[in-house]
């Protein structure tokens, strides 16, 4: 009895150090996670992709309409709480804010710059957003650019963007997408000159 006793609690310890050491790796998850808060408008395809060369960073996602309606995408760029990225370092990246008008002294400090933000063909001028319009089941690239990173990372830890979306010119909503654990691919420039040319 008392050896049966003792198997069932080793099997009972077994099975919850087991589960202990589940949780703790889904805790710890790389995995890529996506939040559209839109049902209609998905991003897809979201890419990080670094140049060994530069240390320049370009992270573009597609983001496609299935609305039975013309879409008006309009992405907010005006500070960190509407569009910014987190690397796994906990350094910060947003569009850089205007610091010479009263009251703005030291608002870019803790940031390094977004450098371009893309969407369609629509570039990031000086407006703070990008916008762009949609037919059903079309597809448009966004792009953002950062300038020289540290060449070490390996995701983007976090990245959001807040879309104010309009179909058939109606306002619908005012909301914010994210995306975690966008994993980071460093590539070396085809055309890149070798260090030691053969001569």
């Amino acid at each position: 009895m008392k050896r049966r006793f003792c198997l069932i609690l080793r099997v009972f310890l077994i099975a919850f150090l087991t589960g202990v050491h589940f949780i703790v790796l889904a805790q710890d998850s790389t995995e890529l996670k996506v939040i559209s808060p839109y049902d209609s408008l998905v991003l897809s395809d979201i890419k990080a992709i670094g140049n060994l060369q530069t240390g320049n960073l370009e992270l573009s996602m597609q983001v496609r309409t299935d609305y039975h309606k013309l879409t008006d995408v309009y992405f907010d760029l005006g500070g960190f709480g509407s569009m910014g990225i987190t690397d796994d370092k906990g350094m910060k990246y947003k569009i850089p804010t205007n610091d010479r008008l009263i009251g703005t002294a030291g608002i870019n400090k803790g940031y390094m710059p977004v450098s371009g933000v893309q969407f369609g063909k629509n570039k990031m001028n000086w407006v703070t957003y990008v916008k762009d319009t949609l037919h059903t089941g079309e597809s448009k690239t966004l792009t953002i650019r950062l300038g020289k990173v540290n060449k070490t990372l390996s995701y983007i830890k976090e990245f959001h963007i807040r879309c104010i979306l309009t179909l058939n010119y109606m306002w619908v909503g005012d909301k914010t997408y994210q995306a975690k654990n966008i994993k980071v691919d460093w590539i070396k420039p085809k055309n890149e000159v070798p260090d030691h040319p053969k001569g």
